[in-house]
């Protein structure tokens, strides 16, 4: 498999805040890309562009066609200056402006929590709709006590999902559920906390590096913070006709 490179700044020093790809590569984008690569699938759809981090990375590593979309336009204007080799589009995730089975592979890391409530149902169901035989890579906060006590955004209605919640939505959209990861820790929820506080106040954390390598380790073993799910498309869904097999 593809090494996917450990990017963390090499100073512990408090720097201005930076949204660029590297200055925002955490550890939880290592095991993302890592997950995404292990596909070996091409032609990508990449619901949440935030900065180009994903895109950027696929095409670095051998991808060749990677499309992108957001519904916010400064988003998508900052990741078209950063990886001019993908395609960008203004797009909600619950009305997919694609044809019919145009990519092997989707990736959706934490995006599904910020849709509507009540609207996950339509969102994977054009997930199914745009994909053909191929498929859904999709994390989210991970619905654990310690994880939710621990997410100030969590207070302000920011959703946790179960992995029993988001396989059974699969499901009746037409996705069979292969493999499912939780990790991310302590360490992951506390610089969260500590992002939220100094990005105010136009900052990077201090100790950033430390906290990174951290990060990291937690990557590698179970944890309680951030739930990753593989699935596999089995049928073909439409939300007039509910499920039919292909």
């Amino acid at each position: 498999m593809t090494e996917i490179k450990k990017q963390v700044p090499n100073k512990h020093v408090v720097l201005m805040y930076d949204d660029s790809i590297k200055s925002r590569w955490t550890a939880r984008y290592v095991f993302s890309s890592k997950l995404a690569f292990t596909t070996g699938l091409d032609c990508i759809l990449n619901i949440g562009s935030y900065n180009g981090w994903l895109e950027s990375t696929l095409l670095s590593y051998g991808r060749q066609s990677v499309v992108s979309i957001d519904v916010e336009q400064e988003n998508i204007q900052k990741a078209k200056q950063a990886v001019p080799r993908a395609d960008f589009v203004v797009a909600s995730a619950v009305n997919l402006p694609f044809r019919e089975h145009a990519f092997q592979l989707i990736t959706m890391y934490e995006v599904i929590e910020h849709i509507p409530k009540g609207r996950e149902k339509n969102c994977l169901g054009e997930c199914n709709r745009v994909l053909h035989d191929g498929t859904l890579l999709l994390s989210t906060p991970f619905n654990a006590l310690r994880s939710k006590l621990s997410d100030p955004a969590w207070y302000l209605g920011h959703r946790h999902y179960s992995a029993t919640q988001l396989t059974f939505i699969g499901r009746m959209t037409g996705f069979v559920p292969r493999k499912t990861y939780i990790r991310g820790g302590l360490f992951e929820q506390f610089t969260v906390i500590l992002l939220y506080i100094f990005k105010n106040l136009g900052l990077e954390i201090p100790f950033k590096t430390w906290f990174e390598g951290h990060r990291l380790s937690e990557y590698e073993q179970k944890g309680f913070s951030t739930l990753f799910i593989v699935f596999e498309k089995q049928c073909e869904y439409t939300l007039s006709n509910g499920l039919r097999s292909e």
